[in-house]
C-alpha cells in the first residue's frame, strides 16, 4: 500500500526528463588508477554500483591508496567546449563507505581559482557539486583530497550539466 501511495503522490521521472550528462561524451584520466578495472573513464559509463554491493569491478574508479590515500586529481575532456553549470558525485560505496573522497576543488583552465569548492559527506548518493558560476570550457579537473578512511577512494560516477538536473537524482 504504501509503494502504491507513494506512486501516486511522485509521478514516473523518464530518462528524457532529465538533462544531458556530458560527461558520457567526455575523455577521463586520472593522476592514479587502482587497476585496469578501477580506470577513470569508469565515473562516465552511467551505472552507479549498489552501496555495500561489491560490485563495481570495472563500473567505478579507484585510486591507489598506497600512492594516493590522500588525493588525487580527474580529467574530463571534450573534442569542443561545453557549458558546464554542475556536478554530480557519486562516492564509491560498494565495498566500504569510506572509500569516498571528503572534499573536492574544480578547476577549468580558463579561471586560476577554483569554479567550486566543496565538502563531501560519508554515504552513498547523489552529491550536487554547483559551480560559482557557469563555464564555457572543454576540460574540467576535480581535484579531490581526503578520504573517509577506505584504502582504495574514488568515484563510482561523476555527472557534469550544462543545466541542473532535478532533485531526483
Amino acid at each position: 500500500i504504501l509503494l502504491l501511495a507513494l506512486g501516486l503522490l511522485c509521478p514516473q521521472i523518464n530518462a528524457n526528463d532529465l538533462p544531458e550528462n556530458l560527461a558520457l561524451k567526455a575523455t577521463v584520466t586520472a593522476t592514479s588508477e587502482f587497476s585496469e578495472a578501477y580506470v577513470a573513464q569508469n565515473v562516465a559509463n552511467g551505472i552507479i554500483p549498489a552501496a555495500d554491493s561489491r560490485d563495481d569491478i570495472g563500473k567505478a574508479w579507484a585510486v591507489n591508496g598506497a600512492t594516493h590515500i590522500e588525493g588525487a586529481e580527474i580529467l574530463f575532456t571534450w573534442d569542443t567546449p561545453q557549458d558546464i553549470v554542475e556536478l554530480v558525485y557519486y562516492g564509491r560505496t560498494s565495498f566500504t563507505r569510506g572509500d569516498s573522497w571528503r572534499h573536492c576543488r574544480v578547476y577549468v583552465p580558463e579561471h586560476e581559482a577554483p569554479v567550486a569548492d566543496q565538502s563531501l559527506f560519508y554515504g552513498h548518493g547523489a552529491q550536487r557539486i554547483p559551480l560559482d558560476f557557469p563555464v564555457h570550457t572543454n576540460q574540467l579537473r576535480i581535484v579531490f583530497n581526503g578520504s573517509f578512511g577506505g584504502p582504495n577512494p574514488g568515484a563510482s560516477e561523476i555527472m557534469v550539466y550544462e543545466i541542473s538536473p532535478p532533485d531526483i537524482l
